[in-house]
């Protein structure tokens, strides 16, 4: 068992967990999904689990949940997320 704000590693230490990875309920490392350099969650979500996209322009396509590398047609940029151009927002 790991120290309070540690994780054990694949390595069986304790500490902050490597790239590519997040500490999970249990108190384990596991791996971010392989589209993230890095995430705060088990991936499911690209945005609640904090994904930082693994390609270069970082872009989120908001309705397919996936990083891509620029807004397809029929998309618009928006900071780092590409939106339907039919997507309402409030």
């Amino acid at each position: 068992m790991c120290p309070e704000g540690d994780f054990l590693k694949s390595d069986d230490t304790c500490g902050a967990c490597p790239a590519g990875e997040y500490g999970d309920d249990d108190g384990v490392c596991a791996d971010c999904m392989d589209q993230c350099l890095s995430c705060t969650g088990s991936g499911n979500d690209i945005i609640d689990d904090g994904c930082v996209c693994d390609v270069s322009e970082n872009f989120i396509q908001i309705d397919t949940n996936e990083c891509i590398t620029e807004c397809a047609a029929g998309y618009r940029e928006d900071g780092s997320f590409c939106y339907s151009k039919f997507h309402v927002t409030f």
